[in-house]
């Protein structure tokens, strides 16, 4: 008779199913349970009630376990109608010892729900119903490889990180910091961040030199959350030293509030990362909303005088920044990644003044550190400024061991989607020199953007080897649009620059290209490589119908510094335009003789007339 009953609830007709639900309830019979719960799947909402009913009648202890199970269907309303049955059951059915070894088995499918997604979401909904019941058992479940179980915790309780069950979990996810696999170590940091346990900071200070980039930023976000003043000191260090931990070191120095912070995040506010600015100086108007007037915050308006173009103003911070002594080197040594050169020669010039050796120090030693972290930056002129700056403090950097192992991950970053950062890896592969560079450079000669192709070739130049020649030959020669004249000279400069006779001969031609701008850039080329085969014709561009080749031309004249090109460069002094005439007057002045200190002063008196 039960057998009968069991198959009607396969009908077609709703209302035979539902008579042989009422039939197998009224029965409770043991062997009826798995039936009744099956036919809380039925699409028929009658058939479903029916079933609960009967399922509520029964007292055999199997119908929780399978009802648990129907809990993690993939049908929300099965889910609802095994919950609800539940609850009619036992009030506290949440409690009880069969869910509590249900739980691990809704944990495990979360693990799995990347590949099974339907199991995954249905089991994080089941958990969602059982409630805080599964918070202990979820806890352990962030220090395994458990991707879903961290937002599981956040559905069923916002509050999680306050509960009981968080504190005693801490020492486990503490152990979790230090396992093989990089994601349960970024889990650990992210839930000890929002625990607050004190006994973490340590532990999570250590964590922010990790390994991978995932678990230093989570560690350093944790260190924030968790506010404890024993975190300063690293995250200052990170925040001057680390670039892929400077946005979150800047927001959790910020977090902490502590005035130790201050000087740092000064700094940071002339980082090469606009975000790292913004964190920077929200976190300065937590800390001390009138940071600006205290002391650091003088030292930094000074700092930014240095970059001033009038030479006074320039002279005048350099001054009072020497004044300051040790306590402005700090910021003097953040200030040589400047873009602008005379502010990086300023401040190089005011360390030397308060100490001559303050190449070897340590805070140097630091600073070095920093900037060649970011020979990888993912804006041009971040590795840019960073080769400008460990120039200052060492030009042979390029030979570290740092910049050595550096280099690969820079060549990658030829192939980089955007062109800035295409064109800054090439520019500090020709300042490094390292000739594994040379064969991905010589690829890149083709690169579809003619920034690129130029910084391509400069850099090229500068290592000097024999096997770019013929490629640089053939960019040379190239003669397309506009864009292509940069690129076509940069290749010329760097045949000059290893000694080939077919750069200078191409920089000659660009004197007398048809476009101004190329001229001009030919003029300058021609002044870098300083050779003195190039004065005749570059005192012939001083009478270049346009300004800016004539300006060229005299900067040329003067990187060169042949005598020869004095009397030209006089004629310069009257001509029609300001700048002109400024760039002549400074050519001259750089070449420099008695002769020519009675020109300038003449043509001093002829200006003020």
């Amino acid at each position: 008779m039960l057998w009968w009953t069991t198959q009607q609830l396969r009908s077609e007709d709703s209302k035979v199913r539902e008579r042989a639900a009422r039939k197998l309830g009224d029965s409770q019979n043991p062997r009826a349970v798995e039936s009744l719960v099956a036919a809380l799947a039925d699409h028929d909402l009658n058939v479903r009630r029916t079933a609960m009913e009967g399922l509520c009648k029964t007292t055999d202890a199997r119908a929780d376990e399978l009802l648990l199970v129907a809990l993690q269907d993939t049908d929300t309303e099965v889910q609802q109608a095994a919950a609800e049955v539940l609850e009619r059951r036992n009030p506290d059915w949440r409690e009880s010892e069969v869910v509590r070894r249900a739980v691990p088995t809704f944990i495990l499918a979360l693990k799995y729900e990347q590949s099974y997604p339907h199991m995954g979401k249905a089991a994080a909904k089941a958990l969602e119903m059982i409630g805080s019941a599964a918070v202990e058992q979820l806890l352990a479940a962030l220090t395994n490889e458990n991707l879903g179980a961290r937002r599981t915790l956040d559905q069923i309780d916002p509050n999680w990180a306050k509960s009981e069950a968080a504190r005693r979990a801490v020492p486990d996810l503490l152990v979790a910091l230090a396992a093989t696999d990089w994601r349960v170590r970024k889990r650990a940091a992210d839930a000890l961040g929002k625990i607050g346990d004190s006994q973490a900071v340590e532990p999570l200070v250590a964590a922010i030199t990790d390994t991978i980039e995932e678990v230093r930023t989570q560690s350093a976000e944790a260190l924030g959350e968790i506010g404890d003043p024993r975190a300063v000191e690293p995250l200052r260090q990170a925040l001057a030293a680390v670039p892929d931990l400077r946005w979150t070191a800047a927001k959790a120095l910020g977090k902490i509030s502590d005035a130790r912070a201050v000087e740092t995040l000064i700094i940071a506010l002339k980082d090469g990362n606009p975000d790292v600015q913004k964190a920077a100086a929200e976190s300065l108007g937590r800390i001390d909303p009138d940071w600006r007037n205290s002391e650091a915050g003088k030292r930094a308006a000074l700092i930014t005088a240095l970059a001033d173009e009038h030479e006074d103003a320039q002279a005048s911070a350099a001054e009072a920044l020497v004044k300051m002594g040790r306590p402005a080197m700090e910021q003097l040594l953040a200030a040589l990644r400047n873009s602008s050169e005379s502010g990086r020669n300023a401040a190089a010039a005011a360390l030397d003044r308060i100490d001559l050796q303050w190449r070897k120090s340590d805070a140097a030693a630091q600073a070095k550190l920093a900037f060649m972290g970011d020979l990888c930056g993912g804006n041009w002129n971040i590795p840019e400024n960073a080769t400008n700056a460990l120039g200052l403090i060492d030009p042979a950097w390029g030979k570290s061991a740092s910049a050595t192992q550096a280099v690969p991950a820079i060549i990658a970053e030829l192939k980089h989607p955007q062109p800035p950062v295409r064109w800054g890896a090439a520019n500090v592969l020709g300042d490094i020199g390292d000739l594994r560079a040379v064969e991905p450079l010589l690829a890149a000669l083709d690169d579809e953007h003619p920034e690129v192709r130029t910084k391509v070739a400069k850099a090229l130049g500068k290592i000097r080897d024999a096997r770019a020649v013929e490629p640089l030959i053939k960019a040379a020669r190239k003669t397309q649009d506009d864009d292509e004249c940069h690129a076509q000279l940069a290749a010329a400069e760097a045949l000059c620059m290893m000694g080939n006779a077919r750069g200078f001969q191409a920089l000659l031609a660009g004197l007398k290209d048809k476009r101004g701008f190329a001229r001009a850039a030919a003029a300058n080329a021609l002044g870098k490589i300083g050779d003195a085969r190039a004065v005749e014709p570059l005192v012939g561009a001083l009478e270049d119908d346009n300004h800016e080749v004539r300006v060229a031309a005299a900067e040329a004249l003067c990187m060169i510094g042949d005598v020869r090109g004095v009397e030209s460069l006089r004629a310069t002094l009257d001509d029609k335009r300001a700048d002109v005439r400024k760039t002549a007057a400074d050519a001259l002045g750089r070449i420099g003789n008695a002769r020519i200190v009675k020109l300038l002063v003449e043509a001093l008196d002829r200006d003020i007339s």
